[in-house]
């Protein structure tokens, strides 16, 4: 039987996201290949200082994401740099036979899940659903519509990306300006859309601060007026999974986010240049925060 894997490895680089995600379509590739998925704990993943050591961290990731098949990497596992006909042709040649463990790297996951994202929620949706997190930790109030937004931005001392890829916020940048327009835009539409519903709405806004719950940073979200609630350095397991559990979901330019997507049941909105593709229900936004709100429908419960 063959069984394929991604070591779950950090490198003291990477966080949650960019590691989950090349578990998350491992798995789908296992499913369209018709092989066994594997998965070995978390480890060596960024992010951990402000919350707990980071053995436990990890140890807290890998059981949040529950993932099946658990293992100790093998030492005689066989490895593939490549998604390619070499690949291909050694996983159809060995199944039915003793049990390999192939371990695929990094390099040609997430360029595969892009080429095949319309095939990848069928198989998450069986992920999302194994999910571990202490309900009495859930906050949001399930008689509103709960919009979260995630801010990505560049912690001194903590991070090491500083990509403009990446559209970091920063105080008074061009990103702030698109979040705000953009919050601005959604609750105009959602106050005209849903005059004769009985909804309503609260915004939650997911970051990290320089300064441990500093809001000084995100005051131009505070002068909106809205029914704001901040989450800021908080846990990352219990940030993700409300995101994930949001009604609306405004993204960053960030693999957490893009787990929150590929998790989520509810609406993402993204930025049109989003490096990575969203399967489902998703709304593309402008640089300028406007987007098309025929696509955005509101019913009462």
């Amino acid at each position: 039987m063959i069984y394929l894997f991604n070591k779950a490895d950090g490198v003291q680089t990477e966080g949650i996201g960019a590691v989950s995600q090349c578990q998350i379509h491992t798995y789908s590739l296992s499913k369209l290949l018709g092989v066994e998925f594997a998965c070995t704990k978390f480890e060596n993943l960024q992010h951990y200082q402000e919350h707990d050591t980071q053995e436990n961290f990890c140890k807290d990731v890998t059981e949040f994401f529950n993932f099946p098949n658990l293992i100790d990497p093998p030492d005689d596992a066989v490895k593939f740099d490549h998604i390619n006909d070499e690949f291909i042709n050694f996983v159809n040649s060995n199944k039915g036979g003793d049990d390999i463990y192939i371990e695929i790297a990094n390099c040609d996951l997430m360029k595969f899940a892009d080429a095949n994202a319309a095939n990848w929620s069928q198989y998450i949706s069986n992920l999302a659903d194994q999910v571990v997190f202490d309900k009495s930790k859930q906050y949001f109030d399930e008689d509103k519509l709960n919009i979260s937004l995630h801010i990505t931005n560049f912690i001194e001392g903590r991070d090491n990306d500083r990509s403009e890829s990446r559209e970091q916020f920063v105080q008074g940048n061009s990103k702030e300006k698109y979040y705000v327009t953009l919050l601005q835009r959604f609750d105009e539409i959602f106050n005209r859309k849903t005059q004769s519903l009985f909804v309503d709405k609260e915004y939650h806004i997911y970051s990290r601060s320089q300064t441990p719950k500093d809001l000084s940073q995100f005051q131009a979200f505070t002068k909106l007026g809205l029914p704001i609630k901040f989450h800021i350095d908080e846990h990352p397991l219990t940030s993700l999974y409300h995101l994930i559990n949001s009604d609306v979901k405004v993204l960053s330019n960030s693999s957490f986010s893009y787990i929150s997507a590929l998790y989520g049941k509810g609406l993402s909105i993204s930025r049109t240049n989003f490096h990575h593709k969203i399967p489902d229900n998703v709304i593309y936004s402008e640089y300028d925060g406007s987007f098309d709100e025929s696509l955005l429908c509101f019913e009462d419960n």
